[in-house]
């Protein structure tokens, strides 16, 4: 993760470069703000082995980007512990874990990817699953609904 530093300079970088390649001509340019605050995802997904890169994180990404949302974008992966900090809009739970009292968090579980690539049948639910993440991040985030068009 960039610090709000390590992006200031590299936006700078940048510019500099287009500048270079129109000729050397620099514009006035407003500061850039970046800030080291965590961005709240609208997903926290909860489960073991989540940052998998193989085929479970494939099928994990497939199956996010089906509802629009993808990891690193508008969700992420994190710990019970993290939740109070990352403020998510809607807690994914895959596979079993523990439960969460008291939390104002929508809460919604499926099964872990590798469930998903071991038994063929929990596709099904698993997608049944998915749709109901979709609606209620449709209900609860604007940005969200206007940007995934209506599936089946």
């Amino acid at each position: 993760m960039m610090t709000a530093e390590q992006k200031t300079q590299l936006a700078s970088f940048l510019d500099l470069t287009a500048d270079t390649l129109r000729g050397g001509y620099t514009r006035e340019r407003e500061p850039y703000a970046f800030t080291d605050a965590p961005v709240s995802p609208l997903v926290m997904l909860i489960g073991e082995d989540l940052e998998a890169s193989g085929a479970a994180g494939q099928l994990l990404d497939k199956m996010l980007a089906s509802i629009g949302l993808f990891r690193g974008k508008n969700c992420r992966s994190g710990t019970a512990a993290e939740i109070s900090g990352l403020n998510p809009r809607v807690i994914l739970c895959l596979g079993p874990v523990p439960g969460f009292p008291g939390l104002a968090i929508p809460v919604l579980t499926t099964y872990h990817p590798d469930e998903l690539l071991q038994n063929a049948s929990l596709k099904r639910p698993a997608w049944e699953d998915l749709k109901s993440l979709r609606a209620k991040l449709m209900e609860l985030d604007r940005d969200y609904a206007q940007s995934v068009t209506d599936r089946p």
